[in-house]
């Protein structure tokens, strides 16, 4: 994809959540993301994987689906798409190691799929960034990740950064193998959690930061 091409997503996204009623401001994160994301050489042949974390976003399962949505739209065209949860638990049994094909029949049934999808979550993306990343990493063929969730509340963020820099490995260029994306959902601050939020935050913004992505935290559950 273009970076004007991304842009005008961007844009179409914001004026849909001003045309909802959502603060425009929320929207601008999301701009930055997609902007920041246009420009790491997206091209057709870019292969996307999608880590969700189940439990604890429940609540909000309809903003999850919307983003998700979103995100996809960012990438009309891709080689092969793959979603499992945070476990490394495929979405798809039967496309199990392998990519999901693209096209419009394939983006519309992960969608009606993830809408009912409830498999067992232990909160941390750790099992799925490292399934994705040992599966299906190959040289020369670019691969981003998406992390959407919303809790971390065990285990020490630094300690999480160093495995996946092991498994996420620096090429021969001082390129990770594959990028890593982030969506945070505020439901644990609704919730009172504020250290779980806070933990998968700065976990989030540790793993982005050190594996070339983007992270976007959201302020809003509507």
């Amino acid at each position: 994809m273009r970076p004007l091409e991304a842009r005008a997503v961007a844009v179409d996204v914001l004026r849909r959540q001003v045309d909802d009623g959502v603060d425009p401001r929320e929207g601008a994160l999301e701009e930055r993301l997609v902007s920041q994301v246009a420009a790491q050489r997206l091209h057709p042949r870019k292969r996307l994987a999608e880590v969700v974390g189940e439990e604890g976003v429940q609540g909000p399962w309809r903003l999850v689906l919307r983003k998700i949505s979103e995100t996809l739209s960012v990438y009309p065209e891709v080689k092969g798409i793959q979603v499992m949860n945070d476990e490394g638990k495929y979405m798809f049994s039967s496309y199990a190691g392998k990519w999901i094909p693209d096209s419009p029949a394939a983006r519309r049934n992960i969608i009606s799929r993830l809408a009912n999808w409830n498999p067992y979550s232990d909160s941390s993306p750790v099992e799925g960034i490292a399934e994705a990343i040992s599966t299906f990493y190959e040289p020369g063929k670019p691969i981003s990740i998406f992390v959407f969730g919303d809790d971390f509340p065990r285990g020490q963020v630094e300690a999480v950064a160093r495995f996946v820099d092991r498994v996420n490995k620096v090429d021969a260029d001082g390129n990770r193998l594959v990028r890593i994306h982030g969506v945070g959902f505020p439901t644990q601050l609704a919730g009172g959690r504020m250290r779980n939020a806070q933990q998968f935050a700065n976990l989030m913004r540790t793993l982005c930061e050190r594996n070339g992505g983007s992270f976007v935290a959201l302020t809003y559950l509507n």
